[in-house]
């Protein structure tokens, strides 16, 4: 399926409103109902920093498997992070299937932050952000009891 413009516009609005609420300086939530396990260590500020700086000047994903997408913003962010290093993304994901979880990414945007791919990416799979070790890590929140 691809979206035009206008309709990513919309789907943004709705899915990257909790990235837009991150303090500009220090790249922390401003919204505490919205918090990112990791962000607030030195580590944590510097990697979400970072999410916001690298620009993706075209990403095109029909249906890509979530562990590709990872693999492609962890290479993505390191060619275009200034000085080469970029984010590893790693998965946490459960070893039996779960219904919650949709391994199918497919985004098609222009010069936008890797927040923002990210959060398309959140929304898209079911997946949570949290910062361990230098890593951003996607993991899939427990169920709900």
């Amino acid at each position: 399926m691809r979206f035009v413009p206008i309709q990513l516009a919309i789907i943004a609005s709705f899915i990257l409103a909790p990235f837009h609420d991150l303090a500009a300086d220090t790249g922390t939530p401003v919204n505490p109902a919205f918090v990112i396990p990791g962000s607030d260590s030195a580590e944590g500020k510097k990697i979400l920093a970072k999410m916001n700086s690298i620009i993706i000047p075209r990403i095109d994903l029909d249906k890509l498997d979530i562990s590709n997408v990872a693999e492609f913003m962890t290479i993505k962010s390191k060619e275009l992070d200034p000085e080469h290093l970029g984010i590893q993304f790693r998965l946490e994901l459960p070893l039996e299937p779960d219904s919650r979880l949709h391994r199918q990414v497919s985004v098609v945007l222009t010069n936008v932050p890797l927040q923002d791919v990210l959060g398309f990416v959140l929304a898209q799979t079911n997946l949570r952000l949290k910062i361990v070790k230098g890593s951003a890590v996607l993991y899939l929140p427990e169920a709900a009891q």
